[in-house]
């Protein structure tokens, strides 16, 4: 599987804890902010990116 940001990742066998792992790392990496349990109020797409608008 290619995943952005990471590359190509075997995960045919992959367990639980690894793959939460790899997660883990590739968003501590690029500095990536997730926030739960929030409303989304709009997404927009900007150039190759998108904005998420939260309330």
């Amino acid at each position: 599987m290619d995943l952005p940001l990471y590359g190509k990742a075997k995960l045919t066998e992959t367990s639980k804890t690894h793959l939460l792992n790899l997660w883990h790392s590739v968003l501590a990496k690029h500095d990536i902010k997730i926030t739960e349990n929030c409303k989304v109020e709009a997404i927009n797409k900007t150039d190759n990116c998108f904005e998420i608008k939260t309330g």
